[in-house]
């Protein structure tokens, strides 16, 4: 939804996510793409630590290839959670 630009439809749908189910890496790691693609770098690192707290191995793998972090990749904190 976020790539289409339907931001709030996005940030919605990950936030009643994490509602239904807090454990879930999904809704964490959909917060970070949204961040990301509005360029607020601290909560995509919030978000997507959360995401690897759940499921660490699934998530940086995505992470490492998912175009949504492109304008982040670079950041030293990102690249760090990356590598884990």
């Amino acid at each position: 939804m976020a790539r289409a630009g339907r931001y709030q439809d996005s940030l919605a749908t990950c936030e009643k996510a994490l509602e239904l189910q807090a454990n879930d890496e999904s809704g964490y790691y959909g917060k970070a793409c949204y961040f990301a693609l509005q360029n607020d770098v601290d909560l995509v690192i919030k978000n997507l630590q959360q995401a690897l707290n759940l499921n660490s191995r699934r998530c940086r793998m995505e992470a490492k290839l998912n175009p949504d972090f492109d304008s982040i990749r670079d950041d030293a904190i990102f690249q760090a959670l990356l590598q884990g």
